[in-house]
C-alpha cells in the first residue's frame, strides 16, 4: 500500500513565537541548574541550542528565522577563526573560543559580525582540524542525548570529548548565555506593550462595568481591557494565548470632573518573568510578575478593538479623552517618560478649551482587523471640557441635592 502524502499546515508566528519562548525558557533552567553542578541538564541544553540556530534542509532555525522576520538583527562581537593565520591561538595544537565571544566588545581585535556567520566559523581545532558551534551543537545534540543517544562516536570526536569535554561544555554554556540574551531580545519584539490614555470622566451614575477599551484577538484566547468600576476603580484585564487570566487594579478617590492619565504595560524581564503593572498620574498603583514569558502577540492590527465599549456587553460610562495610544517592542526609556511627564504637567492645569474626543453612553469606535482607522457608532462629540459640561450639565440624584441643602439650612440643634 502506498502512503498517503499529509497535508502540512504552516505555523503562525504567535505559535512560532512561544516555541521560542518554550527553548529559552529551557535553556535559561538548563544554565542555572548545570551552575548548581547538576551536570546533566547539560543534555536539555544541547537539544535546545540545536533546535534554535540549526536545522536541516530547508527550515530555517527558529531563532535566525524569527529575528528576520521581525527585523530584530543578531549580532555578537568575537574574533576571526581559531583556524585562521592571525588568530592569537595560531601555533597552538588545541584551541578553543571559549571566552573571546560575547555581547559587548572586551578586546581590540573583537569584530561585531552576525551570529549566522559566527555559528559558520571555527571556534576550535584540534590536531589541524577545525570545528564550527554547529558542529560541537550537533555533535553533542545527535548523539549524547541532546536529541538521540547515539551507540557510536565518530573517532576525532570521541578523541575532543575525551581530553576537552570540560572545555567545550564551557564553551556551550558561553554560547547558551548569549543565545539566551538574543532571544529575549527577539521575544521582547513581538510580546511587551504599553497602552496609554489620558481621560476625564463626568460625574455620572454607573451600571456595571465601564470599558475604556477592549482589544480582542479573533478566534484565540488573547484579550486586554480597561475598565473602570464601582466608580473609583480601574482594572486592566489581560488574558493570555492559552486563555490564562491576569489582572491589575488600582482605587482612584474623587476620580470625576479631573483629568487622569492611565499607562499599562506588560514586559519580559531580563530573567524571563513577566512584569504586568497599572500606572495612573505619576504613581505606579500595582506592578505584578509573573513567573513565565507572558503569551501574548502586541501587534494591533491583528485585534479588534473596541472605544468605549466591550465585544460582550454595552458601553455604562461616558468619559472624554485626550490621549491613547500604543508603543510596543523594546521601549524606548527617554520617549516614555517623556510622555508620562507631558500629560501629568498638562493634567494639572488643564487646558478647558482643548479638545477631546467624548463617547456618550450610546457611543463606541471599533477598528476592525487588518484596519488602522476607527469607526465611530452613536454620538460621538469633539468638545472641550468646558463645551462638554454646558451641553451635557451633570444631573445629580434630586434626592441628594436635597440633603445637601438641608444640611446647610437646618442648624445642627434641631
Amino acid at each position: 500500500m502506498s502512503k498517503k502524502l499529509k497535508k502540512k499546515v504552516t505555523k503562525n508566528l504567535v505559535y512560532r513565537t512561544q516555541e521560542l519562548a518554550d527553548a529559552i525558557c529551557i535553556i535559561n533552567d538548563s544554565l542555572k541548574l548545570v551552575k548548581e553542578g547538576k551536570n546533566h541538564q547539560f543534555i536539555p541544553m544541547y537539544g535546545q541550542l540545536r533546535a534554535i540556530l540549526h536545522e536541516s534542509g530547508s527550515n530555517k532555525p527558529l531563532l535566525l528565522e524569527l529575528a528576520e522576520l521581525l527585523k530584530e538583527p543578531l549580532e555578537i562581537y568575537a574574533m576571526g577563526p581559531v583556524d585562521s593565520p592571525d588568530h592569537p591561538g595560531a601555533d597552538m595544537d588545541f584551541m578553543i573560543d571559549i571566552g573571546s565571544f560575547g555581547l559587548e566588545q572586551a578586546f581590540p581585535n573583537q569584530q561585531k559580525k552576525p551570529l549566522k556567520d559566527y555559528l559558520e566559523q571555527a571556534v576550535l581545532k584540534h590536531n589541524g582540524k577545525p570545528h564550527t558551534a554547529i558542529d560541537l551543537i550537533r555533535g553533542f545534540a545527535d548523539r549524547a542525548g541532546g536529541a538521540h543517544y547515539d551507540t557510536t562516536f565518530p573517532e576525532d570526536f570521541a578523541q575532543l570529548i575525551g581530553q576537552f569535554d570540560p572545555q567545550i561544555k564551557l564553551y556551550l554554556v558561553n554560547l547558551a548565555s548569549v543565545c539566551r540574551y538574543l532571544a529575549l531580545r527577539v521575544l521582547r519584539k513581538i510580546s511587551d506593550i504599553e497602552i496609554v490614555c489620558n481621560i476625564y470622566i463626568p460625574e455620572q451614575p454607573l451600571d456595571g462595568d465601564g470599558y475604556i477599551f477592549d482589544y480582542v484577538y479573533p478566534n484565540m484566547g488573547m484579550r486586554m481591557s480597561l475598565l473602570f468600576r464601582d466608580s473609583e476603580l480601574f482594572v486592566f484585564e489581560l488574558w493570555d494565548l492559552d486563555g490564562k487570566y491576569y489582572k491589575v487594579e488600582a482605587r482612584v478617590k474623587k476620580p470625576f470632573e479631573r483629568m487622569i492619565y492611565i499607562a499599562v504595560s506588560a514586559e519580559l524581564n531580563e530573567d524571563l518573568t513577566t512584569k504586568l503593572q497599572l500606572l495612573i498620574n505619576d504613581e505606579v498603583c500595582e506592578s505584578i510578575t509573573i513567573d513565565l514569558p507572558l503569551k501574548i502577540r502586541h501587534q494591533m492590527l491583528h485585534y479588534e478593538m473596541y472605544y468605549s465599549a466591550s465585544f460582550q456587553k454595552d458601553q455604562a460610562l461616558c468619559f472624554g479623552i485626550t490621549l491613547h495610544g500604543v508603543r510596543h517592542g523594546v521601549f524606548d526609556e527617554n520617549a516614555r517618560q517623556n510622555t508620562n511627564e507631558w500629560a501629568i504637567t498638562s493634567n494639572k492645569n488643564p487646558e478647558r478649551d482643548k479638545k477631546l474626543v467624548w463617547y456618550l453612553m450610546d457611543s463606541y469606535g471599533l477598528s476592525t482587523t487588518a484596519k488602522p482607522s476607527i469607526k465611530m457608532t452613536g454620538t460621538v462629540k469633539l468638545l472641550s471640557i468646558a463645551e462638554f459640561q454646558k451641553t451635557y450639565p451633570s444631573k445629580k440624584n434630586w434626592w441628594e441635592s436635597l440633603l445637601a441643602w438641608i444640611k446647610v439650612k437646618i442648624p445642627k440643634t434641631l
